[in-house]
């Protein structure tokens, strides 16, 4: 079998009666999107794994090499709602719940270290142009507690370019666990969007726009570690951006206020030169 640069098989080396009859007949909700690609199978593959958008997901979540959950949703993006509203994709409803084989025992270090091991695979598929993409950073970039549900947020990130060269923005999928002490983690949901520098999630608009880029992109082999530390550079730079926003604020601020003591200096001497020159003085 053909090998790539790391030693592993390479799926193009996979016979295409094994990927028609053993793969794709467990995908049914895909076949019509992905006969039409270019090249078939061969094509998503190619375009969704070797790296880093919008009618269909595929999302897959394994841990350890087990199957925990995989859906295939559809999403409209052409309505007015979605081109102004924030851009959020929902995996799970509402009462609906995923089990792990993780035990959640209140200790942070051992739940944390265990979720690491959860992997996630959301793909992003356009049908209008055949094209796939996943956006996923497969591997968790960080896993955390909140301070104040005690809830395990467990992040994927993929970072990519503004679109408007503007900074960078995050892909961002957030896993929500959660259980009760001496029982099993569940997920509870399922979370993507698109968030700028400042932390704002961008609209459904300037969302496309920037995975319109990134589809059309071209596609490069995926280093180890390299998402989780494009995420920490991503956080490092995050930071510096807010810092020198806030700097040219209080700049600006400082500006503000000096040109109102100017502008009320100058009305103040005005009125005690004209009042002079009338022959009038202030007591």
């Amino acid at each position: 079998m053909a090998e790539d640069d790391g030693g592993r098989t390479a799926i193009t080396a996979v016979h295409s009666d094994i990927i028609q009859t053993l793969i794709l007949t467990k995908l049914d909700a895909f076949r019509n999107t992905v006969g039409t690609f270019p090249a078939g199978h061969r094509s998503l593959f190619s375009d969704s794994f070797p790296s880093i958008t919008h009618n269909k997901s595929a999302v897959d979540v394994h841990f350890e090499g087990n199957l925990l959950y995989s859906k295939v949703l559809t999403n409209e993006t052409e309505s007015g709602w979605f081109m102004s509203s924030p851009f959020r994709i929902e995996l799970l409803g509402h009462k609906e719940f995923v089990p792990t084989p993780v035990k959640f025992d209140g200790e942070d270090g051992n739940c944390k270290l265990e979720l690491q091991r959860m992997k996630l695979s959301w793909i992003l598929i356009d049908p209008s142009r055949n094209r796939a993409v996943n956006v996923s950073s497969l591997n968790p970039v960080s896993v955390q507690r909140h301070w104040l549900t005690g809830e395990l947020k467990v992040r994927y990130s993929t970072v990519m370019g503004s679109g408007a060269g503007e900074g960078l923005v995050q892909c961002g999928i957030v896993v929500t666990c959660e259980g009760k002490e001496g029982g099993e983690l569940h997920v509870r949901e399922v979370s993507m969007q698109i968030e700028d520098m400042d932390g704002k999630v961008l609209c459904g608009k300037d969302s496309l726009v920037i995975l319109q880029e990134v589809i059309e992109g071209g596609r490069k082999k995926r280093k180890e570690n390299e998402e989780k530390e494009n995420y920490e550079n991503f956080l490092e730079l995050k930071k510096k951006w807010k810092e020198n926003k806030q700097k040219k604020e209080k700049k600006m601020d400082m500006m503000c206020i000096a040109s109102g003591i100017t502008i009320l200096i100058s009305f103040w001497t005005l009125i005690v030169f004209g009042s002079r020159s009338n022959g009038s003085y202030f007591s």
